[in-house]
């Protein structure tokens, strides 16, 4: 952990209190006598302090009664040096310093990897970009400009130094039909810093509404491989709906039978899961996003205008209740 700002306010001290930001973004000031084994430290909204003994003596009155000369957030006295350097390494060390020779992509993925997120920078003749594997089977790509227009891709580039850096996009995609974008500056002519905690604050948004990420190169299982292999353990057996373009799962009442059900001869069950955010149904990615829910509906196997109906929504985590229902269902004779 590269902690050169503190080791320099510790050993020189400060005068009134000094920022340090963290990777993960959240921020704290501390005020420290030269050499001192404590200090004060103040603690910005979003950083909570640790629940251990070095930080006990938590000054509120006195930071109500000066009316909160650091704005909103929590003041402590009498911290250990220690304990400092302790919560900046939980929060995945100190926001690395940005200078204009960097690569612009440094400090992103710093800050995205501090908040647990891996990123795998990518590219070849049609540019470069930085890769993230999102749980629910989506990538996300996001990639910078650069105001030097004679260099290589550049529209397309992680790779140009800070100095000239024009703006950040984003996009998300399943690989098929589905893109998203995640972000976008272009033409805003923010400065890096801006531009860049707006780019994380985007993609970790994405990522916390796609169920978090996953290791580049680890299984992302589909909602529909899952469900199958569910009901496979238990005996049934369910199949892709592909003139449903693969969207819903299929459990005939009739398992007796090899290959694709007949739909016309026996009722069936139909299964997809459903997305608050884009109103989907579908079965190819899988079922992580918040407020997913596995949709079921039955079909008696005729033609009649009442065939299908509706039987209900479960959680996303609750695909047991589903299976038992299933289970139930094709054990009774009359389906």
């Amino acid at each position: 952990m590269n902690s050169a700002r503190l080791d320099h306010l510790v050993s020189s001290g400060t005068i009134g209190f000094q920022p340090l930001r963290l990777a993960d973004g959240t921020r704290f000031s501390v005020k420290v006598r030269a050499g001192a084994a404590l200090a004060e430290a103040f603690l910005f909204p979003g950083l909570e302090a640790p629940a251990t003994t070095a930080w006990e003596f938590d000054d509120i009155a006195e930071h109500w009664l000066t009316g909160g000369p650091l704005g909103a957030g929590e003041l402590y006295l009498n911290v250990p040096v220690q304990a400092l350097y302790a919560l900046a390494e939980a929060h995945g060390g100190f926001f690395p310093e940005v200078t204009p020779d960097d690569e612009v992509a440094m400090s992103p993925v710093a800050q995205l990897t501090a908040a647990g997120v891996e990123c795998v920078r990518d590219g070849g003749d049609n540019g470069h970009c930085v890769r993230l594997l999102l749980a629910d089977g989506i990538t996300l790509t996001f990639t910078g400009s650069t105001a030097r227009r004679d260099c290589p891709h550049p529209d397309a580039s992680v790779l140009h130094p800070v100095r000239d850096h024009a703006g950040w996009s984003a996009q998300a995609n399943d690989g098929g039909d589905f893109l998203l974008d995640v972000y976008s500056s272009a033409g805003r002519g923010l400065a890096y810093e801006e531009d860049t905690a707006a780019l994380v604050a985007a993609v970790l948004e994405r990522v916390r509404r796609s169920g978090g990420s996953v290791p580049q190169g680890g299984a992302v299982e589909s909602a529909g491989a899952f469900a199958a292999r569910f009901l496979a353990e238990r005996g049934i057996t369910a199949h892709a709906d592909s003139a449903a373009g693969l969207d819903w799962l299929i459990v005939s009442h009739r398992q007796d039978t090899t290959g694709f059900p007949d739909t016309r001869t026996a009722s069936y069950v139909l299964l997809a899961v459903h997305g608050e955010e884009f109103e989907d149904y579908t079965v190819k990615r899988a079922a992580t996003r918040p407020g997913d829910r596995w949709h079921v509906a039955y079909h008696s196997g005729t033609e009649s205008p009442e065939a299908v109906s509706a039987l209900g929504l479960w959680p996303a985590g609750e695909f047991g209740a589903v299976a038992d229902w299933i289970a139930r269902w094709i054990a009774d004779p009359q389906g």
